[in-house]
């Protein structure tokens, strides 16, 4: 059985980089891109460690294998990640329940990831539960975006409980803002 706790150890960063790696968009199949679903965004260490400064980065391990990831990008990091700034850009144009959501106390979930062996096993409701439990005193809500073409984790993140607030297509995809409201 797997255990929550936050990534603390450069063994920790540089294995969420390898699953990273693994389930990178352009690293799989058409077919596994559909069953599996994907991620976009490839960070780097040194990312994560200034992550992991301001925030827990939650992990889910199975003995010394990384069953899944979860990680915050508190609005400070905003400029950290290029191709997330148009996504904090936007949110701070957004509003939720009649409230600017630039007025609220909300973080991006930078990336969720399960590993292929740990899916439909509640690895990824753990991750989002314990997220919870441990920011929801600190934030008000969870925002994220997911390319529609990404209908394993659309599902999944209804699931947990989040809500389309937003629609948009870029030039590399249409994206659905959710956010999971905690208030």
């Amino acid at each position: 059985m797997w255990s929550l706790r936050h990534a603390q150890t450069p063994e920790d960063l540089s294995n969420i980089l390898a699953l990273q790696q693994a389930n990178m968009k352009a690293a799989l199949s058409e077919e596994e891109k559909k069953k599996e679903g994907f991620i976009t965004v490839q960070h780097t260490h040194k990312q994560l460690e200034e992550m992991a400064a301001l925030a827990p980065q939650i992990v889910a391990y199975d003995g010394d294998v990384l069953a899944g990831f979860a990680l915050v990008m508190s609005p400070e990091m905003r400029d950290t990640i290029p191709v997330l700034r148009p996504l904090f850009a936007l949110i701070d144009n957004l509003t939720f329940n009649d409230k600017p959501l630039a007025q609220q106390q909300y973080y991006v979930m930078g990336q969720v990831c399960v590993h292929k062996e740990y899916r439909g096993k509640g690895v990824f409701k753990a991750l989002y539960a314990h997220h919870k439990k441990v920011l929801s005193e600190k934030y008000s809500c969870c925002i994220t975006e997911i390319s529609t073409a990404n209908r394993r984790s659309m599902r999944a993140h209804e699931k947990v409980g989040f809500q389309n607030i937003h629609t948009y297509t870029d030039p590399l995809d249409e994206w659905h803002v959710v956010l999971w409201d905690w208030r």
